[in-house]
């Protein structure tokens, strides 16, 4: 499936490329017989997230028909016959435009690729980049910088070490920039009047909600309320400060909660309310979803515990085949219960389905990013029932989480 979808993918930029080339012909041939008429072409690339570093730089740029009129690296200038030929590499998007003599001062110049760039979230530009070159561009050094004669400069050109994404979440800039930009102390245990504030959202977002009374509303709010305290500082603060961010949204699902990644609501239904108690354990868990998406949008990168939960996994397994106790049986027992449903969805997802209790998510919904998701959410579900069950299973995974709770601290 996934070779097919290559292939497909793969023959329609051969496509889209044969169009652009065509049009290129055309438009270069439309120029050529009016060319009195005009004092040179722009190039305009697609401004998003797919934009090359090459075409980007190109953006906004204006050629003459033979002479160059910007500044080649050397600042000579060069001679060229026109701007370079589209598409300028596979499955570009970039197009020309002509300027008509005598209104060059008068058009409307659109944004260029670095003004764009600049507007962007973090998130967007830690995408485009990558964390070598982003972690570059903090510290100054522009976005043209990363090119040169239409070349994309290699780390060891521009003098920068390879890291990773992980590698920016613990820096202390990135964490301490996060601190400073939301002015909260993340050490600092929720307030009476925040407790107080966060349940009236509860309660007024949940409202007129089919099949629910009030009074199982309240009860479910002050639930929620007595848990929240048992969390540690940080995350009752990422609650708090995330939670406005929340439509809790009425839906008819048979499924009693889900977080919606895209939306940043948490949908729920009567079932998920009156079910009290095995509603605590979702609330939280969507919560941490809530709290992963949050993050990975603020700070640009992921919390990454995926490698920890899966090294956690295969020393378990090779712990349980050395005792001789590898078996169906074993792993249902030590899988099953609702207080282990979170242990079972990520053995299932781990495993492939070889090794699973009485819970978990469909087989198709397990890929890495999304083991690394649900066992985010699964580690602050765990926090506030006081089973603390994904440490012995996962203790790597659970240390580094806590580490990353830690680094939210206010820094000195």
């Amino acid at each position: 499936m996934g070779a097919m979808k290559g292939i497909e993918n793969g023959l329609k930029a051969n496509v889209n490329d044969m169009f652009s080339h065509a049009k290129a012909i055309v438009h270069d041939n439309i120029y050529a017989l009016n060319h009195k008429h005009y004092s040179g072409v722009m190039w305009v690339a697609c401004l998003d997230w797919k934009t090359c570093h090459v075409c980007s730089q190109l953006d906004g740029k204006i050629f003459g028909y033979h002479m160059e009129l910007f500044p080649s690296s050397d600042g000579k200038g060069g001679i060229h016959e026109g701007p370079p030929k589209i598409p300028k590499h596979f499955n570009c998007r970039c197009i020309t435009v002509p300027i008509l003599k005598g209104m060059e001062d008068d058009y409307t110049k659109p944004p260029n690729y670095r003004e764009w760039f600049e507007r962007q979230p973090k998130k967007i530009q830690l995408d485009i980049l990558g964390p070598s070159r982003y972690a570059l561009f903090k510290k100054g050094l522009p976005v043209e910088r990363f090119v040169k004669d239409l070349r994309v400069l290699t780390l060891r050109e521009l003098g920068a070490k390879r890291i990773t994404r992980n590698d920016l979440l613990n820096d202390r800039d990135t964490i301490q920039g996060f601190i400073e930009r939301h002015n909260r102390d993340y050490s600092r245990p929720i307030t009476d009047e925040e407790i107080r504030r966060f349940r009236e959202y509860l309660i007024s977002n949940s409202a007129n909600m089919k099949g629910v009374t009030d009074a199982n509303l309240h009860a479910w709010a002050d639930e929620i309320v007595v848990r929240m305290r048992k969390l540690p500082p940080q995350v009752q603060q990422l609650m708090i400060e995330f939670h406005g961010g929340i439509t809790i949204k009425n839906t008819d699902l048979k499924r009693t909660a889900f977080f919606d990644n895209f939306t940043g609501r948490i949908h729920i239904n009567e079932r998920f309310i009156n079910g009290r108690a095995q509603s605590m354990n979702k609330f939280f868990h969507e919560m941490g979803h809530a709290i992963d998406s949050f993050m990975r949008e603020e700070l640009g990168v992921r919390p990454s515990i995926g490698l920890n939960f899966r090294a956690n996994y295969k020393a378990f397994i090779a712990r349980a085949e050395k005792a001789g106790n590898l078996n169906e049986a074993f792993m249902a027992r030590t899988l099953s219960g609702h207080q282990r449903s979170g242990i079972s969805d990520m053995f299932r997802g781990l495993s492939n389905g070889k090794w699973t209790g009485d819970s978990g998510h469909r087989l198709k919904y397990y890929t890495p990013e999304k083991i690394r998701r649900e066992g985010f959410a699964h580690i602050i579900r765990y926090l506030q029932d006081d089973t603390d069950f994904m440490r012995p299973f996962f203790p790597m995974a659970h240390g580094q989480f806590m580490s990353w709770l830690n680094s939210l601290n206010a820094l000195k």
